[in-house]
């Protein structure tokens, strides 16, 4: 049914979890859940006209978010992470973002200017105290509405 421009019926249906009664179970389910969004990268990149994006990077992205989790072994939180990135997927599929929220993504934060701590700091380690006052001053010259900003 088409209503308003908008192609219901061909909106991705997201499966939706139950909520598990042991680890064991969870785990079936993040797989499940995993194995759902690598099939929906295509219909993903096409949306979004990611056309600079390929889908091994959308699925190394993905792979690094589900592997930054990984140590979490209480169920109850594996199945409130089920619950969000099910949110998560249904939003991306359904087009409530933008393409700038994709790309956060497959590019991650560091690409923002204002993320001071990495995007000074080439060896990985903390930011220093004259590498957070480069931020501190870039933040005073926004604000001030320098035009000589990227």
């Amino acid at each position: 049914e088409v209503r308003l421009g908008i192609n219901f019926a061909a909106a991705m249906v997201v499966h939706h979890f139950p909520t598990s009664a042991n680890f064991a179970q969870s785990q079936k389910y993040v797989i499940q859940f995993y194995r759902q969004v690598l099939k929906s990268i295509p219909g993903i990149i096409d949306k979004y006209y990611l056309v600079d994006t390929t889908v091994p990077d959308v699925r190394t992205a993905i792979t690094r978010e589900f592997r930054k989790n990984a140590g979490v072994t209480d169920h109850r939180i594996v199945d409130m992470m089920l619950h969000f990135g099910t949110q998560e997927l249904t939003e991306t599929m359904s087009q409530h973002k933008t393409r700038t929220h994709v790309l956060r993504y497959t590019r991650g934060q560091k690409d923002h200017p204002l993320w001071f701590d990495d995007r000074f700091n080439t060896d990985g380690g903390a930011a220093s105290d004259d590498e957070k006052a480069i931020g501190e001053d870039y933040l005073k010259r926004f604000y001030a509405g320098d035009p000589t900003l990227p």
